[in-house]
């Protein structure tokens, strides 16, 4: 966010930054899932190789 946006009055309106916590957070969730999906996925496979 460029510091012009967070002057602005609509950027620093507690309901926007809310959203953008929020955003942030969700992205991050769904990177953490799915790097742990790929690391599941890639576990199984060498269990399968070992097995």
């Amino acid at each position: 966010m460029t510091l012009g946006a967070i002057s602005d009055g609509y950027a620093s309106s507690s309901s926007c930054v809310k959203k953008c916590v929020e955003a942030k957070r969700n992205a991050k969730n769904k990177a953490t899932q799915m790097i742990t999906g790929i690391h599941n996925e890639r576990t199984r496979i060498i269990r399968q190789r070992t097995a």
